[in-house]
């Protein structure tokens, strides 16, 4: 066995042993049951409609405010001894 075979068989065996140390790692975290992650999305759909609901009514108040802010300010220009020029 030359040098460059005994480097790559080196490399080989720190490489597989980091993959499983990652494995290990992986396998050991708490990841929450198919129910418990449902439920969790569930919760955050809601909190996302309600705050939804909340933004499109800002936007729907926003929307008439220009509206009749925009008639108003053609009111003022409407009248026959005033125009825009």
């Amino acid at each position: 066995m030359d040098f460059n075979q005994l480097i790559f068989l080196i490399i080989i065996c720190w490489s597989s042993l980091a993959l499983l140390w990652l494995y290990i790692k992986f396998q050991r975290r708490n990841l929450p049951t198919f129910e418990q992650a449902l439920s969790m999305y569930r919760k955050s759909s809601e909190n996302l409609s309600l705050l939804l609901e909340e933004q499109s009514e800002y936007l729907n108040k926003s929307i008439t405010n220009l509206i009749q802010e925009r008639d108003r300010l053609l009111e003022d220009y409407d009248k026959s001894d005033k125009t825009l020029h």
